[in-house]
């Protein structure tokens, strides 16, 4: 087989309206060199690097606040727990019976009662019980007894403590 012959290359025509236009100046571009590539690396590997040390400082930057914002909502968490602990404490305080009964002899002129009454349910009525203050009968005190062992006559009152409601 014989190698392919190549035409020759025709010349264009020029018409004498047209003015013949110039040939562009070309060159020959050197192909490229060992150290153009190095460069070439060089300058990718450098923008890659910044880029990655540029998330790295956002990334950490983002943490910072964020650890800010954590540390301020704990110091808030524990103003109102020591709020919420002094109001606790003031409460108590307030409750203390101590407290209530100083306020109701000194502001309100308060005494408090000679003796204290108990009322205690027997049967359909209801009798009073002295406390402390006065002792009760033998009588009294062993029928009392009784009905707190056996519980028997709850069932006599339970009936009208449900129609009172």
């Amino acid at each position: 087989m014989a190698a392919p012959v190549r035409a020759p290359q025709r010349r264009p025509v020029v018409r004498p309206s047209e003015k013949p236009q110039a040939a562009p100046k070309l060159r020959v571009v050197p192909a490229p060199t060992p150290r153009t590539r190095v460069v070439a690396f060089t300058v990718v590997g450098v923008g890659a690097l910044f880029a990655v040390l540029f998330g790295l400082v956002l990334c950490h930057t983002l943490l910072v606040q964020n650890q800010q914002r954590l540390d301020r909502i704990d110091t808030q968490v524990r103003e109102q727990q020591a709020l919420y602990q002094r109001s606790r404490l003031a409460v108590a305080q307030l409750e203390a019976p101590a407290r209530i009964v100083a306020a109701a002899t000194q502001r309100l002129h308060m005494v408090p009662p000679p003796g204290t009454s108990y009322l205690v349910p027997s049967g359909t009525t209801a009798a009073a019980v002295d406390g402390p203050s006065a002792p009760a009968s033998s009588a009294d005190q062993a029928k009392q007894d009784q009905t707190n062992q056996t519980g028997s006559e709850w069932s006599t009152v339970k009936p009208q403590l449900g129609a009172a409601g």
